[in-house]
């Protein structure tokens, strides 16, 4: 409905702006690959009035987002990783292997994400005496000092990392 609106109300390089802005936001953001599969089925009319250059451009972030997205997609394995805790202690996901590893991408800024700590630490509490799970907490889209300003006032007590290099961002499509 949007880009029909965009579509009818907008004339020329407006229009194309509006345009190849809206759809790219929504497939960089998209967080399955039904959501992408939906976009690739409807935005052909709308690709097909903008400009080559943009057509290119959307055609390209269609396919890097997918690429991104079947990387991630429930029932393949987890992308791998390689990230600091706050000492500067590398940790592998690999290491892992063979255990159930409950990820938490996060952000110190992120007001929903730091709500769920308190039930992060219920869980955690709940398994602590299992061996075969772990939790661990990346910090992605973060900044050092805020994060561990976050940890000192959450006081979380599983492995908490951060994602300096946004390897994790990258390979989690943690947009």
């Amino acid at each position: 409905q949007v880009l029909d609106k965009i579509a009818g109300v907008y004339k020329g390089k407006i229009r194309d702006i509006k345009l190849a802005g809206k759809m790219q936001q929504a497939v960089k953001y998209s967080r399955t690959i039904e959501e992408l599969n939906r976009y690739k089925k409807n935005y052909p009319e709308y690709i097909s009035l903008l400009p080559k250059t943009d057509q290119k451009s959307i055609d390209s972030l269609i396919a890097v987002t997918e690429v991104s997205l079947y990387i991630t997609q429930t029932g393949k394995a987890a992308p791998a990783f390689s990230t600091e805790d706050s000492s500067g202690k590398v940790y592998q996901l690999s290491s892992y292997k063979g255990r159930v590893v409950y990820l938490d991408l996060w952000a110190s800024w992120c007001a929903p994400c730091r709500h769920e700590t308190p039930f992060l630490k219920t869980l955690v509490e709940k398994y602590k005496n299992d061996s075969n799970i772990v939790f661990i907490s990346v910090a992605v889209l973060d900044k050092y000092k805020n994060w561990k300003e976050a940890l000192a006032a959450d006081r979380p007590t599983w492995l908490q990392l951060f994602d300096k290099n946004t390897e994790v961002q990258n390979a989690y499509v943690a947009n």
